[in-house]
């Protein structure tokens, strides 16, 4: 049994977005004041409107349409799993509602091309951004729990929970 393209691919690409902008949120201080810097952080909150897009996206499809597997496990470890995607979710849709609130708080500008009023003060932004840094190192580090438990399944349970995640392009690969 495997989950619908659909559902694999929004898996894939929230996967993608989260690493890619964990990791310019995390080096875009690194980059000295100006344009670079300013193209980079642009590029960072344009992924994150694409993110809240695909977050939606995911939360509706799954709620309607997407296909829904029997679980792979029982017990404690159903309840752990369960329970992980639920924090997984909870978490997402908090980091992408304070990204939204620190775009407006700081007044951010999309490549100088779109611009964002800011609507806060220096310290109410700065705590905005502390509170998205925190959740997006939370989604990160849930997000890697995550990614260690389907690779035990596949190579220390040696069982197929992996396989129903991953594109059919991977599992061609695979054999």
């Amino acid at each position: 049994m495997r989950y619908d393209s659909r559902t694999i691919a929004l898996h894939w690409v929230t996967a993608g977005l989260v690493i890619a902008l964990w990791i310019i949120g995390q080096t875009a201080d690194l980059i000295p004041r100006g344009p670079l810097r300013d193209a980079y952080w642009s590029l960072h909150f344009t992924l994150g409107f694409l993110f809240v897009a695909v977050l939606l996206v995911r939360i509706v499809w799954r709620s309607s349409g997407g296909s829904h597997l029997p679980p792979a496990e029982r017990g404690i470890l159903q309840i752990a799993a369960t329970s992980t995607h639920y924090l997984l979710y909870a978490l997402m849709i908090a980091v992408a509602a304070l990204g939204l609130a620190n775009a407006f708080a700081h007044g951010v500008s999309l490549f100088g091309i779109v611009h964002f009023p800011r609507l806060a003060d220096h310290a109410q932004a700065e705590s905005i951004g502390d509170l998205h840094e925190l959740a997006a190192n939370a989604v990160l580090a849930l997000a890697a729990l995550h990614a260690i438990a389907g690779l035990a399944h596949h190579y220390l349970r040696h069982d197929t929970v992996l396989q129903r995640m991953l594109p059919n392009h991977a599992l061609r690969g695979s054999k």
